[in-house]
């Protein structure tokens, strides 16, 4: 599997028939995703496009509050790419199974092209 370069997404999406570009919004923040069914991902992907937890938030759990929200709305079976860049989350998904599948740099700074495959088991570890 190859991890989506998911910034061409923001060009393409409308263009494609099958894909979801979304975001959940909360009081804590908000986590922006794009979802695709395609013959490459027969069960789905879910693409991380971004995400925020307002400052008074943060620490607290509430990125995995949201992330539970998305992730329970695709079905089992769909695989999850996050790009990390904040070194501190990268415990905390390694934690929930995700895999450091990709290192990308941008502007100098590291992100962790990170995945993992939606299970009942995951969603309950968040």
């Amino acid at each position: 599997m190859a991890f989506i370069d998911y910034s061409t997404y923001l060009f393409e999406s409308e263009q494609l028939e099958k894909n979801k570009k979304g975001k959940i919004e909360s009081k804590y923040g908000w986590l922006e995703y794009y979802y695709e069914v395609s013959d490459e991902y027969p069960n789905g992907v879910v693409v991380d496009l971004g995400g925020y937890v307002h400052k008074e938030y943060r620490g607290q759990g509430k990125l995995k509050i949201m992330l539970k929200q998305l992730l329970s709305s695709v079905p089992e079976g769909t695989t999850v790419q996050m790009a990390v860049s904040n070194r501190h989350l990268i415990p905390m998904f390694k934690r929930l199974g995700f895999k450091t599948v990709k290192r990308i740099v941008y502007w100098g700074e590291v992100s962790h092209a990170m995945e993992n495959i939606v299970t009942k088991e995951l969603i309950d570890a968040i």
